[in-house]
This record gives structure tokens, sequence and C-alpha cells, in this order.
């Protein structure tokens, strides 16, 4: 849809991103985390494993039929994250979260 964009890849990406683990490192966070996922977004068994493996303080929502692309292009997702990111925020970060408003 953009004209000045060539719709390709150099094959070198590929190693790193098919080999990329992204599920292990969850365990070496503790800080509080807040997931927002839909079973229509990419690899939602993926964010299923990530959150069941994280040790720290952990919320999830997950929204009903958006996509991954939704979530960029859909006001209606981009809302709903953005408002459960900003309560996450408000809760977690606390006196200091609220100093930036």
């Amino acid at each position: 849809m953009i004209p000045a964009w060539r719709n390709e890849a150099d094959p070198a990406f590929w190693r790193g991103w098919l080999t990329f683990d992204a599920i292990q490192p969850a365990r070496r966070l503790h800080q509080p985390l807040l997931m927002v996922h839909s079973e229509a977004a990419a690899i939602p068994q993926g964010a299923r494993k990530f959150y069941a493996r994280l040790t720290g303080p952990k919320q999830q929502l997950w929204l009903d039929n958006v996509t991954q692309f939704d979530f960029y292009d859909r006001a209606a997702p981009v809302k709903s994250a953005s408002d459960a990111v900003a309560a996450h925020f408000r809760a977690t970060l606390g006196s200091a979260g609220e100093a930036g408003q």
C-alpha cells in the first residue's frame, strides 16, 4: 500500500528470527508486568507460555477478535490496551507515575 516499500527481506534475517527464544527470559523479569494480547493476534500460545513463566507480579488482558495489526490500526483495541497500560502504570508506579501527568 506504500509505493516506496519494497516487499522483500534479506534472507540473512530468517535465521535469527526463527531461532530467537522470547520465552526463556520471562523467568528473569521481576517487575510488575501487564500483558495485553488476543487469541487472534500473533502466537497466542507463546504469549501464554511467556506469562506462565513470569515470576513477578503480573496481570493480563485478553481482547476478543483483535489481530496483531488491530493493536496498531483500530481505535477500540488501541484504547482498550492503552487504558489498561495507563491503569497498570498508575497502580505499579504509584506517586512516581502521577508526577508525569
